[in-house]
């Protein structure tokens, strides 16, 4: 499937590879198990006829979850299920995930790139300059951060309850020269700050801003202009010499109003995609100095929190700050539920951001979460040939052989599919991955290297890896003559084991175009004892026959349906045998393949 999630309330479109199903005979259903295996809820998947394609895929829209205002990702199961047998396929996982929020009823959409700046009054002329486009690295403004790395929790939280208002102005004071020419500096000067922007503008526009031509939101000269007037605000009221509390509370109620916005963008969030050290610098010490770490967790509508800007933005110093002295917690979502190790597989070439977000507390807790897409940080490492961090990754613990939620694919399956050699030859040396793990359709990376013509020297290396390690071979061909001197007794197969292998039948078939009397007997023997002809009806959908009782009750209704069947054209002698497989009929399959064997050797 191509999406292995769906909002609470449903309506994601899903397409969906199946076997062969019939259109008026399957349905997919959604459902909880509570942890003894009690069903708590359960729905069907939305679509019609039209909706299943040759039999072999399915679109359908995904059914609402029980609690359309879920904070957090609930996961439920999916299978396929064929109501005239109850037949179920393997259960798959599927994860709803919390809704984007729409606002009040009756208010206005918001509009995600526009601001509405009464929140924010300013005398200053805002202006509508285009910032900058060019990438720089960061600047080492962080250095007076340096703060001892031997306190614990009990010396921050003395640093704290010692300090007053006097001993916080004096702090301010000290560091004035470096905070007050910026906050009380008018829009004509503002230029002289560092606003070129460190992380991949274009990359943070194709994951949330949609097509060319729209706006981003890191080139809009508001959140300049925001930045400032919430730190000159912050500033001002420093020099007033307020209380403790105070200071706590001006701080909340700057950082946490960002709901009133359309992105919920904070005045830290901005400063941080502006790559404005100083501001940074600012609010990191007023959070470190006020305790108020859950600040540092606010979430933007679609970037996340100030951690996920951080990581994108390749912010090693302030990413080591956030979580060794802020408490970040490194296991909050942005809007497509990728945690800061997904965008650091991503974006971290050097691995440098990544392997400070994986001495967070929680780091080894969250390392193999999916996000939106079901993607693990491993996964997109390996997919986007970030072989560095696939590495630092596997090293910290990944699951090498973690499954792709829509496909079941592992890591190796996504290097051999980018024929990706060094990838390949990591995975197998250094992570241990298994070469046999089987995707969703019965398929391991042995077996796509085993059967390609491209890939000689990655099968070298896995047929290497798998004879190393006594993992068995037994999709290899073996290329060697065959004897001579096979007796009569082994080409003598009993008469039960004639079965045409699935992959014979469709040439077979071909001039197959009715029952031979002994088969047709046989057929329907099997069927009128165990009543499935009715559910042989219903696949080939002819149902309206049962409806309008036409058959006569004194003759075999098995054989006056397959007699119909054969001479109305309403389905070949091939779509009959197949769906009594699906019945499980295994005698009536068996004495199909054996007739069309007979016909076969009889003509050859």
């Amino acid at each position: 499937m191509d999406h292995c999630t769906s909002p609470a309330n449903g309506g994601r479109e899903i397409f969906l590879l199946v076997e062969r199903v019939t259109k008026k005979n399957i349905k997919v259903r959604f459902y909880e198990l509570d942890d003894d295996d009690n069903l708590l809820w359960e729905d069907y998947g939305k679509f019609n006829d039209l909706d299943v394609h040759h039999q072999y895929a399915i679109v359908l829209k995904t059914p609402p979850y029980k609690n359309r205002d879920i904070t957090s990702q609930a996961n439920v199961y999916m299978e396929l299920v064929r109501p005239s047998d109850n037949a179920r396929s393997d259960t798959k996982t599927f994860t709803y995930i919390p809704m984007q929020s729409q606002g009040r009823p009756g208010s206005k959409r918001s509009r995600p790139n526009d601001f509405d700046s009464k929140d924010y009054d300013t005398p200053l002329s805002i202006g509508s300059d285009i910032l900058p486009t060019t990438i720089q690295n960061i600047s080492g403004d962080l250095d007076i951060l340096n703060l001892a790395a031997n306190l614990d929790s009990d010396d921050l939280l003395k640093a704290y309850t010692d300090i007053n208002s006097d001993e916080f102005t004096k702090l301010y004071a000290r560091f004035s020269n470096e905070y007050e020419p910026a906050a009380l500096s008018s829009s004509d000067n503002s230029s002289n700050l560092s606003m070129d922007f460190p992380c991949n503008r274009e990359n943070m526009q194709k994951s949330w801003c949609g097509s060319s031509g729209v706006k981003t939101y890191m080139a809009n000269r508001e959140y300049e202009v925001k930045t400032m007037r919430v730190y000159r605000e912050i500033s001002e009221f420093l020099k007033t010499h307020p209380k403790p509390q105070e200071i706590k509370n001006m701080v909340r109620y700057y950082l946490t109003n960002s709901k009133n916005e359309s992105d919920w963008l904070n005045a830290f969030h901005m400063a941080v995609m502006l790559n404005n050290s100083r501001v940074i610098n600012f609010f990191v010490k007023l959070i470190y100095l006020t305790q108020e770490f859950d600040l540092i967790n606010i979430q933007s509508k679609q970037f996340g929190t100030v951690l996920h800007l951080a990581t994108w933005c390749n912010n090693v110093e302030l990413i080591e700050r956030l979580i060794l002295t802020c408490n970040a917690d490194i296991t909050k979502r942005d809007a497509r539920f990728n945690t800061p190790l997904h965008i650091a597989a991503v974006e971290d070439a050097i691995g440098n951001a990544l392997k400070m977000l994986l001495k967070a507390k929680d780091a080894l807790k969250c390392i193999n979460l999916e996000n939106e897409s079901g993607d693990t940080a491993l996964h997109l490492a390996v997919k986007k040939k970030n072989f560095g961090a696939a590495q630092i990754l596997c090293h910290c613990g990944a699951d090498v052989d973690y499954r792709h939620k829509s496909n079941g694919f592992t890591a190796l399956r996504f290097a051999v599919q980018n024929e990706d050699l060094f990838m390949v030859d990591f995975l197998l040396n250094e992570a241990k991955a298994n070469p046999k793990v089987r995707d969703f359709s019965e398929v391991d990376p042995f077996q796509v290297v085993l059967h390609s013509q491209s890939l000689p020297k990655i099968q070298d290396l896995i047929e290497k890896y798998m004879e190393d390690n006594k993992i068995s071979c037994d999709e290899i061909s073996i290329k060697e003559e065959p004897e001579d001197d096979t007796s009569e007794d082994e080409m003598v197969i009993s008469e039960q084991e004639i079965k045409i292998e699935p992959l014979d039948l469709p040439n077979l078939y071909q001039n197959v175009t009715n029952f031979t009397n002994e088969c047709l007997e046989q057929v329907c023997s099997e069927l009128d004892a165990s009543g499935k002809w009715q559910d042989l009806a219903v696949l080939l959908d002819v149902e309206h026959l049962l409806r309008l009782q036409t058959f006569d009750e004194n003759r075999s209704p098995s054989k006056q349906l397959l007699n119909y069947i054969i001479a109305s054209n309403d389905g070949s002698v091939k779509e009959i045998r197949d769906f009594l497989e699906h019945l499980d009929e295994k005698n009536a399959v068996l004495a199909i393949d054996r007739m069309v064997q007979e016909m076969y050797s009889s003509s050859s």
